[in-house]
């Protein structure tokens, strides 16, 4: 409300003055505190791996991750994309989170300075890719924050301890007698069709020891180192020796190990062991045997007494026609195959 009063004074000197009183209504001022902006901020777990691209995490895989708000939020509940959880104390907070997954954390005031670290784990085979594992991060007045870590995962190799791998000679047509003796050679296969020796073992006749065609490759086998998923062939084969009459066993043994990692758990394993269709494996408890048999036969040579001839082999008849009845039919179709006659006709003349 606004208004004016005029008030005429005069005076003894006969001088006259004028007053004018204005008032308005009083001004109020309000206090309204600024609204928060509030936010989220979002972790991001991935890996790199050498297990292809096939592969698939196992979903046991979590890293845990400690976050630290500072005592503003000590003893707070906070909402996050995987239910609601509450700080500490000291305003920490401990999380986990799969591979490939983003875990977020809802209503954080815009400024507050969020230290985050990975959980280390000893032999998990896991590794902060910039081997950073903590890091502050200041939840932005407009927007979500991200916060993203790689880690690059890199198993341990792996040894065969539980393959077996041998073979077992037998011989047929004759007796073992002294002086019998086979080597055989195992050999791994390298790249563009070679072939890399690992080692020979022989058998030698003793009738003293009644496993004396028995050998064994598994110190071989078993000393070797794989750190790479994937398929190792080798193979078993027998050296053709020069004992009279022999025929040695030309066939070729072959076997694969399969490397694999299916668990994550920080070290290769051997998934599967196979055979060729000669070599026989059999698994127990986690332990494979690979057994190879090779065959040798003794073949007497042909003597012949003196003055009497050797025997002329029969004579090979000629293979039978393949058209039945005693006459080739191929003789009879080309009678019965008519003649076709074409007649000629002159063409008149006009």
């Amino acid at each position: 409300m606004l208004f004016s009063l005029l008030m005429l004074l005069t005076s003894a000197v006969q001088g006259t003055y004028g007053l004018i009183v204005t008032q308005s209504d009083p001004l109020i001022n309000t206090f309204s505190p600024t609204e928060k902006i509030m936010n989220t901020l979002w972790l991001r777990k991935s890996v790199e791996h050498p297990l292809g691209e096939d592969y698939v995490i196992p979903e046991q895989i979590t890293f845990a991750f400690q976050l630290n708000f500072g005592t503003f939020y000590a003893n707070t509940t906070l909402q996050t994309t995987a239910g609601a959880i509450t700080t500490d104390a000291n305003g920490s907070v401990t999380v986990s989170i799969h591979p490939g997954s983003s875990f977020g954390i809802e209503g954080i005031d815009a400024g507050t300075e969020v230290m985050v670290t990975e959980v280390q784990k000893e032999g998990s085979g896991f590794a902060v890719k910039d081997s950073i594992a903590t890091r502050e991060i200041t939840v932005a007045e407009e927007g979500s924050v991200l916060l993203e870590f790689v880690n690059i995962y890199s198993p341990a190799a792996v040894q065969p301890l539980q393959v077996n791998v041998g073979g077992i000679k037998i011989l047929s047509g004759r007796d073992w007698q002294a002086g019998d003796t086979f080597s055989f050679t195992l050999e791994q296969y390298a790249a563009n069709d070679t072939w890399v020796p690992l080692g020979t073992r022989t058998v030698t006749y003793n009738a003293a020891d009644p496993a004396f065609n028995v050998f064994d490759f598994s110190d071989l086998v078993q000393e070797l180192t794989f750190d790479t998923v994937g398929t190792y062939t080798f193979r078993m084969t027998e050296a053709a020796g020069t004992l009279e009459n022999i025929v040695y066993d030309q066939n070729v043994h072959s076997f694969i190990l399969q490397v694999t990692d299916t668990d994550m758990d920080g070290k290769l394993e051997i998934g599967n062991v196979t055979g060729s269709q000669n070599t026989a494996v059999k698994e127990k408890d986690g332990v494979y045997q690979i057994t190879a048999e090779f065959n040798n036969t003794y073949i007497p040579s042909v003597v012949s007494e003196p003055g009497v001839p050797k025997p002329e082999p029969p004579e090979e008849e000629p293979p039978e026609s393949p058209y039945t009845g005693g006459i080739d039919q191929r003789f009879l179709w080309g009678l019965l195959i008519p003649t076709i006659v074409i007649p000629y006709i002159k063409k008149k003349t006009a």
